[in-house]
């Protein structure tokens, strides 16, 4: 609030990361949804989980500050889906999740601090269900728990269709499962613009391997946003909301009961 605030004093343009609703394959699908491509969404299923930064073998600077109060899986990771879930649906009414360290040792596998034992003062798995009304509702999971998964990143369920998003930089960045009797059409597809490449073109960073995006898209887009041929999608107001979502995750949790989202954007 006091940020958002100043910056309207100072009659600055403020931009919140994470940047991720810049990329394109997120503006995609917030086109088709909006027009009605899978009908109405009813449910979505997303991940913001991995095995925690102690586990990750190309970790190389000590991760031990990720699994105490102020970090964990929530801040690191769950951002990510809760901010493209809200920048595709809209605001979030109501949250409830369930929340604990499963895991309270930790052994550092790799980088400057290989070998040292992080004793995880903060939750390390937590579950969030938001309600967006109208009977829309979507999981997320945000754990250091999960050593690995094949299935999406998130699943889009529709009255009339699924929407999928990839885990990984191989596959398609998104599919769609049209349902449509009058056609006599049911089937999983790839749009063109998505398998020819159009929709993301490769990229190349300095190291020369290929990334179908890149965090620097948010960059990209803040510079045409000064410059005044763009408007800003990475609003501070969308990431209050998302905030006020992570906060009262852990409110609710220790509460055991349901919480009702006062910010919206």
């Amino acid at each position: 609030d006091r940020v958002i605030a100043a910056a309207q004093a100072a009659g600055l343009t403020l931009a919140c990361a994470p940047a991720i609703m810049t990329h394109p394959e997120c503006q995609e699908i917030k086109r088709l949804i909006a027009g009605g491509a899978i009908g109405k969404v009813c449910y979505v299923r997303a991940r913001g989980s991995h095995p925690g930064p102690a586990w990750l073998l190309d970790f190389v600077t000590d991760p031990s500050w990720f699994y105490q109060p102020g970090a964990g899986p929530i801040f690191d990771l769950g951002v990510y889906p809760l901010t493209y879930l809200t920048g595709l649906l809209g605001p979030a009414r109501r949250v409830v999740a369930l929340s604990g360290i499963a895991i309270p040792r930790r052994d550092i596998r790799a980088g400057v601090a290989q070998g040292k034992v992080i004793d995880v003062g903060v939750d390390d798995n937590t579950m969030i269900m938001l309600d967006f009304g109208d009977a829309c509702f979507a999981h997320v999971d945000a754990s250091f728990c999960v050593l690995s998964s094949q299935g999406p990143r998130t699943e889009i369920y529709g009255s009339r269709g699924v929407i999928n998003l990839a885990a990984t930089a191989d596959e398609p960045p998104y599919q769609i499962f049209r349902d449509e009797p009058e056609h006599e059409l049911r089937g999983w597809m790839t749009p063109e613009r998505v398998y020819r490449g159009r929709l993301m073109p490769v990229q190349r960073g300095r190291d020369q391997q290929e990334r179908p995006w890149s965090f620097a898209n948010g960059v990209a887009h803040f510079v045409g946003v000064i410059e005044g041929h763009e408007l800003l999608i990475m609003t501070p107001e969308h990431a209050r909301h998302v905030l006020e979502i992570m906060l009262k995750s852990y409110e609710s949790a220790g509460a055991d009961r349901t919480l009702e989202l006062t910010t919206t954007f």
